[in-house]
């Protein structure tokens, strides 16, 4: 099946995630629209895992591969592409 790339916001005591996505460039504008709209408070980053999908018997699961590529995205990272967008 298809990869989707995940989006996922973590922080010290919780994670949210932004949500699913058909590409990587999806994936990053999401993010960073997700950034811009919520609160900047304490330590948090942002982190988008590519994952497969998988179905069985008529159920659709996502399937999380550590030999695929992640990406981390810190709050330095993610205000430096605000200023640039």
């Amino acid at each position: 099946m298809a990869d989707v790339y995940a989006v996922v916001r973590y922080t010290k005591t919780k994670s949210v995630e932004v949500g699913c996505f058909d590409t990587e460039d999806a994936a990053k504008t999401a993010m960073i629209e997700h950034f811009r709209s919520t609160p900047k408070r304490g330590k948090f980053y942002y982190r988008i895992t590519q994952e497969g999908r998988r179905k069985i018997d008529g159920i659709m699961f996502r399937e999380f591969d550590s030999s695929k590529p992640s990406w981390k995205y810190t709050r330095e990272q993610l205000e430096a592409m605000v200023c640039t967008t």
